[in-house]
């Protein structure tokens, strides 16, 4: 099962490494899928676009205002509808954080006075 896992692991790293946009998550082996989406997931969560998942940026919006109302995200079709369902139920906590953070950077200075100061500092402990 670890030789498995290291040949999965391989030919991941090779079809990562390829930075292949045409390649579609769904031409690649169920546990495979798994791999890519997790990588993305994590990557989704400190706030790198995925490869496989991306970002949905409005131009109706300034930036500021589109970071607020938290950044959506759309799942590459291709993906095994088993873990496209579970990506897409994870993905709404990396929406909260992105508008989260946006919040705590904009009012922390202290031109929007020291409760919002105090406040913004006490998310960004807990954000850590």
């Amino acid at each position: 099962s670890s030789s498995a896992a290291s040949t999965g692991a391989s030919y991941f790293k090779i079809a990562r490494d390829n930075n292949d946009k045409e390649l579609k998550i769904g031409s690649l082996p169920l546990q495979l899928q798994e791999y890519a989406i997790i990588e993305d997931l994590l990557f989704i969560m400190m706030g790198i676009e995925g490869k496989y998942i991306e970002a949905n940026l409005s131009e109706d919006f300034t930036e500021d205002e589109q970071q607020l109302d938290g950044v959506t995200y759309s799942v590459d079709g291709s993906l095994d509808p088993s873990l496209k369902d579970l990506t897409e139920r994870i993905l709404p906590l990396a929406t909260y954080y992105t508008s989260i953070n946006a919040f705590v950077e904009m009012h922390s200075k202290f031109e929007y006075g020291f409760v919002n100061h105090a406040l913004c500092a006490a998310m960004r402990e807990l954000l850590k």
